[in-house]
């Protein structure tokens, strides 16, 4: 049976999903590039980040190490964007990571692990529709995300006296919505 068989006639949202979750994992080696900064050690910038298990862990112990560290390099509102951004992006990364996907009505996708979690009844499985407009919005916040992270390198590179491009502030840009369900489902009709 072919793989991701309710993807087969989405082949653009296909892709695009494709390069959030594995676009996630340059995010995590550039984070261990601005521990190192932090530490001043870039072998072991790279073990501390990498023997964390799990992705929210890994960020707040990111957090704990290079925040103080942009706070003497006045760069601390720069890294808390950063930050926000990269939150955002573990969690469209995760979405789309552990999910099950649907095109009955549309492309969809449940989290039935989460769903999985009521003790007793009846499963309910929540489905959550997105589209191509979504997940390109999705890629721009991406790409975002990853212009902070190259900023603070570069900055983090000029500041010991490496040579480094000095790319500017990334224009600030609103987080797109995770997926196209409302927040309220809509009114069942009344016979």
């Amino acid at each position: 049976m072919k793989l991701l068989i309710h993807l087969a006639e989405f082949s653009e949202e296909q892709s695009i999903v494709g390069k959030l979750v594995m676009a996630y994992g340059e995010f995590e080696f550039n984070v261990a590039k601005l521990i190192a900064h932090a530490i001043g050690d870039d072998d072991n910038g790279a073990r501390i980040f990498f023997r964390i298990h799990g992705e929210g862990p890994r960020l707040d112990v990111a957090d704990a190490i290079v925040r103080p560290f942009f706070e003497r390099m006045n760069l601390v509102g720069q890294w808390s964007c950063a930050f926000g951004a990269l939150r955002y992006c573990k969690d469209v990364r995760n979405q789309y990571a552990h999910c099950q996907w649907y095109s009955d009505r549309g492309l969809t996708f449940a989290n039935i692990e989460r769903d999985a979690k009521s003790p007793e009844g009846v499963l309910t499985v929540q489905l959550y529709p997105i589209d191509l407009n979504l997940l390109q919005k999705q890629q721009t916040y991406f790409e975002y995300a990853n212009d902070w992270l190259h900023f603070l390198d570069c900055r983090c590179r000029k500041a010991t006296g490496q040579e480094s491009p000095d790319p500017p502030i990334p224009k600030s840009i609103p987080q797109p919505p995770k997926h196209n369900r409302p927040k309220t489902p809509p009114a069942q009709p009344s016979c």
